[in-house]
């Protein structure tokens, strides 16, 4: 909770003064999570639990800057087994937790303009806070790096009304190795709205 509120509280310093910008539009979307790389080698399970929200602000026509938020969740059960950590190996059924907490600034062009649907390209960059918990028995070992990030996407918008959009996108988040934890990536489904503000 500590995390999800220092990102609060700095999502809003940073996102005060874009409100009071002329062309401002807010983005509330709803995120599936699909592990890839280093990170599915821990965890398989798609996670159905994650929120993204950001705003933006368009210095020029088709281009949009700003700054996102989000935050998923995964967790797995794993069979009777026995797990090596370190030097130590331990026997019986694992529970498996992460959750990834995300601040970026991000970049976006729009393929077209006043349209009905409107397909775009996406970039960000920020940083990725993990929270890992490896649970088995009485034993627990829980890890909490930052991480680089990237998160390039695509996607699309269609018009609903003059001051709102709904918004499918899809999201790839690239975790960057740290010292305590190999890079953790996914790929992220979005669905959800556009609110223009003018």
């Amino acid at each position: 909770m500590r995390t999800l509120r220092t990102f609060l509280s700095i999502g809003l310093l940073l996102i005060g003064p874009l409100v009071l910008a002329q062309g401002t539009f807010f983005v509330l979307r709803y995120q599936t999570g699909v592990p890839v790389g280093a990170f599915r080698d821990y965890l398989q399970r798609t996670s159905w639990s994650g929120f993204n929200m950001g705003i933006r602000v368009v210095p020029s026509s088709g281009f949009a800057v700003g700054v996102d938020m989000a935050w998923q969740a995964f967790e797995e059960r794993k069979d009777f087994d026995t797990y090596t950590f370190g030097t130590a190996s331990v026997s019986g059924v694992q529970f498996r937790y992460q959750s990834t907490f995300q601040f970026s600034g991000q970049a976006e062009y729009f393929l077209t303009e006043g349209q009905d649907l409107m397909p775009y390209v996406s970039m960000g960059a920020g940083a990725l806070r993990v929270r890992r918990t490896t649970q088995f028995g009485l034993f627990e070992v829980f890890e909490n790096p930052w991480q680089f990030m990237l998160k390039p996407g695509i996607g699309v918008t269609y018009f609903l009304s003059r001051n709102a959009e709904l918004l499918f996108g899809i999201d790839y988040v690239v975790g960057f190795r740290s010292r305590e934890l190999e890079g953790q990536s996914y790929l992220g489904f979005n669905l959800g709205f556009v609110f223009r503000t003018s």
